[in-house]
């Protein structure tokens, strides 16, 4: 019997290390705004890239921008505390950028959150928060049966427009409505700083919009996605993905093809360019970055989970 609790001790002990415990986790600080590309991945599962989810960060200030699957284990590995998280924003609803709400919502309680959460997001947020409250009610009234103290899942939903902006933390937000799908809403965010400012495209094509966004001032750090045609029409043609020509056709028209990436860059002139949610993930990140190149003079990196810009 002592053994046995000998064992259990030891395995307490060496959950309490604060890199993996987020309730020790200290304060994680920058100097300068960063970004950290919590998931690369898009809507197929990629057992190397989480969904999409960035973490914008400046001091102490931490703001989620999208949660796709896994961000709340990506937000820990990252050694990001809950209670530092000031906001969440969506740039739009398709699943793969929200589908780890409900568990990074429901990690408030076991983290400790002590504070609201504060979300923005296209119309329609506000009823995706509240379908998430309702699948939970069961849940959560148990937690409070038991005594747990649940004001981390406080939420306050703003539902934005078009040139949008507000400020978080000493961070200048701004927005731009842009060109993904016809009936969704997608919104690209810059992120500003006296010393330095990110822009975040989300799902889009070539977008007028984003590129008047990127000029209201000099552009840092640009992330943005990006998608192969090519290589979607072959693993359509070829059965790897689900579909026809007409599928590849829509697939291809509500994202960024290099060509249009290539334009974009030309206008907007960032000093670096940090590839996200690469369609298909299979696509060689060597390749993208060397085809970029030939184009563009700045830096060029197709980022991996956990990448700091």
């Amino acid at each position: 019997m002592s053994e046995y609790r000998d064992m259990i001790i030891n395995k307490l002990e060496s959950v309490q290390e604060p890199g993996r415990n987020p309730i020790r986790m200290p304060i994680r600080r920058e100097k300068e705004l960063k970004i950290i590309t919590l998931g690369t991945g898009a809507p197929v599962p990629d057992v190397a890239r989480a969904g999409p989810s960035n973490a914008i960060l400046y001091k102490r200030t931490c703001i989620l921008v999208d949660c796709g699957r896994w961000a709340s284990m990506r937000i820990i590995e990252a050694g990001i505390n809950f209670n530092q998280i000031e906001g969440l924003i969506f740039t739009h609803l398709h699943q793969d950028h929200i589908n780890a709400w409900p568990t990074i919502w429901m990690d408030s309680i076991f983290t400790r959150r002590t504070k609201s959460w504060k979300i923005w997001g296209p119309v329609g947020t506000k009823e995706v928060i509240n379908a998430i409250k309702i699948f939970n009610q069961n849940d959560i009234e148990d937690r409070m049966t038991a005594g747990i103290n649940i004001e981390g899942l406080e939420t306050e939903v703003h539902e934005i427009e078009k040139g949008f902006s507000w400020e978080i933390g000493g961070i200048k937000i701004t927005c731009a409505l842009t060109s993904h799908i016809p009936t969704m809403p997608c919104f690209s965010f810059r992120f500003d700083t006296p010393e330095k400012s990110i822009l975040l495209s989300g799902d889009t094509t070539k977008n007028e919009n984003l590129i008047q966004l990127a000029k209201l001032k000099p552009v840092d750090v640009l992330v943005h996605e990006v998608i192969l045609d090519d290589v979607i029409r072959f693993a359509i043609s070829n059965q790897f993905l689900l579909g026809n020509d007409s599928t590849a056709d829509f697939i291809i028209n509500s994202h960024t093809t290099i060509p249009q990436l290539i334009d974009i860059l030309n206008e907007i002139k960032p000093k670096k360019l940090v590839l996200t949610h690469i369609v298909p993930t299979i696509s060689s990140p060597e390749y993208i970055e060397r085809t970029v190149k030939n184009y563009f003079n700045g830096e060029v990196v197709c980022a991996n989970d956990l990448d700091v810009f």
